[in-house]
């Protein structure tokens, strides 16, 4: 606990404290007028909250100093450790960052404690977005196959009723020929007498009724379909393929990239711009129905072969970033090493462009 510096005659501050401006203006003042160490003050009054578990009026408390105080990095570790005890990991992890860039000693076992929240947190978000893609995914193709269903339903009953209307007037037919058949014979009984030799009947082109004399002239066999050339396994194996590669392309991740499928593996080749793409690569051929195991181990990370160039967005961080590219957070002290305008604390501006600098892929 830091002391602050005794002077009977300084006023006291107020136990209560809030991180509004006209407070902070009014520390100010104070800390310029008198010999009060603000700043200590603050600091032990959170340290104290914070033992009692008090962990939203010690991060008031430390919210006030730091606005006070932005580099004071005994704060900021004061901080990392009240939002680990609230399990905030990302904010841990920037405060961290803060009281190492001001030179305050980080214990290790504290910073690979949040790393490794950070992470799992990640991977927590991403494992639950590929469910959701892949369920979603699931869920389209039984759409698509109920539509199929029903199309093939529709037609299959539409050749049914044009079958039995054919069927019905050939059969119509057929009888109409055996009738004019049968009084033509008994004709040429009555009118040639008993040596008359009947004139073959021509037979109806379709089959005969069912107690008609008329013969059926048999038709010619078709001729045997042609098999198809190559194994019914390497057929099967370039149209899984196919779906897959469409999964790749359909999720925006098919740049660079290839899918080869052997019997029910899948391996993704060729190279990805980032982690991020070889992530989402992953994603799309594992909802790929038929698909049980899914390889990329030799894919290529060209961020991390020969760096990139990330232009900032609205929730960035240095982490978040080399997860991205990288895909590990600990590799963000590279990223900062690269872009030293960016300052100690790896301040990032929306907009703007940082340099991804490429690093040895594991």
């Amino acid at each position: 606990m830091r002391d602050p510096q005794s002077d009977e005659s300084a006023p006291r501050p107020v136990t209560s404290l809030t991180s509004n401006g006209s407070m902070i203006k009014t520390l100010i003042k104070l800390s310029e007028t008198s010999n009060l160490d603000v700043s200590s003050e603050l600091y032990n009054e959170a340290l104290d909250l914070a033992n009692i578990s008090d962990h939203v009026g010690a991060r008031r408390h430390l919210q006030v100093l730091l606005g006070l105080y932005p580099s004071d990095g005994d704060a900021h570790l004061l901080l990392a450790r009240v939002h680990t005890a609230s399990a905030e990991w990302r904010l841990a992890m920037m405060d961290i960052h803060a009281a190492a860039a001001s030179g305050t000693v980080v214990p290790e076992q504290l910073k690979a404690t949040v790393e490794r929240a950070v992470q799992a947190e990640s991977s927590w978000h991403e494992n639950h977005s590929a469910r959701e893609d892949r369920e979603n995914g699931e869920l389209k193709k039984l759409r698509s196959e109920l539509r199929r269903l029903r199309s093939e339903n529709t037609l299959l009953s539409s050749n049914a009723r044009v079958t039995e209307k054919e069927s019905a007037r050939w059969a119509w037919v057929a009888a109409g020929t055996s009738i004019v058949a049968s009084l033509f014979i008994v004709g040429r009984l009555l009118i040639g007498g008993a040596d008359a030799q009947p004139t073959p009947v021509p037979t109806a082109p379709a089959a005969a009724v069912g107690g008609s004399e008329a013969s059926v002239v048999a038709a010619p066999e078709a001729p045997a379909a042609a098999k198809p050339a190559g194994s019914l396994g390497s057929i099967r194996n370039q149209d899984l393929a196919k779906v897959a590669n469409d999964a790749l392309a359909a999720a925006g991740a098919a740049d660079g990239l290839k899918v080869v499928v052997r019997g029910t593996s899948a391996t993704i080749t060729g190279s990805a711009k980032n982690n991020k793409q070889l992530q989402t690569a992953l994603r799309a051929v594992q909802g790929t129905a038929g698909v049980d195991k899914v390889s990329a181990d030799s894919v290529m990370n060209l961020a991390m072969r020969d760096g990139a160039t990330h232009v900032v967005a609205s929730g960035d961080t240095l982490s978040k970033i080399a997860v991205e590219y990288y895909g590990s957070a600990s590799l963000h002290d590279k990223i900062l090493a690269a872009n030293p305008e960016l300052g100690p604390k790896g301040n990032l501006h929306v907009g703007g462009s940082i340099r991804i600098p490429p690093v040895d892929q594991p």
